[in-house]
């Protein structure tokens, strides 16, 4: 992968469908893109750069289930003529969190996990998100995990009736 256009969308698209199917399997996650300085040594399974960093700090505030494009990504996306605000498969944001920013930009495109997968008019990962749900028995993780599955749900639909 290099900085280009085509390289971004195919990341996109493999992280939209790698989205897509974690929830319709019913595995909660939740992650970041960035853009910046990347060295992958694939043989040895070491990874390090300002963009894992950046996609780590703003993966792990977060409090849903999902994924959203870190300042860097939107910066670049810029550069290369291709707005984020006018991704198809992203909404702006202020995306729920965990804890205090910390200084992190509170407003970012976040995916609509689904949004073009309708059926009947209704997004199957808002079924797949509420049987998650549904499915919480542990007291003491219960209220603050159903809030990650509820704020997630609430995006959705919002994003859904009010596409930008």
């Amino acid at each position: 992968m290099d900085d280009s256009a085509s390289s971004f969308a195919e990341m996109d698209h493999v992280c939209r469908w790698f989205a897509y199917f974690l929830v319709f399997q019913e595995i909660p996650f939740r992650g970041a893109i960035a853009c910046d300085e990347f060295y992958a040594d694939t043989n040895h399974n070491i990874f390090l750069g300002k963009a894992l960093v950046e996609a780590h700090e703003y993966g792990e505030i977060q409090d849903w289930i999902g994924f959203f494009l870190c300042p860097s990504a939107v910066e670049q996306l810029g550069n290369m003529g291709l707005p984020a605000d006018e991704r198809l498969h992203y909404r702006q944001v202020d995306y729920p969190m965990k804890k205090s920013s910390c200084g992190l930009q509170p407003t970012l495109p976040a995916c609509v996990i689904g949004n073009y997968a309708k059926m009947n008019g209704i997004n199957p990962a808002i079924k797949a998100l509420e049987s998650m749900k549904s499915k919480l028995n542990n007291p003491q993780e219960t209220c603050r995990v159903r809030k990650k599955y509820e704020n997630t749900i609430q995006f959705l639909k919002t994003s859904i009736s009010n596409p930008s």
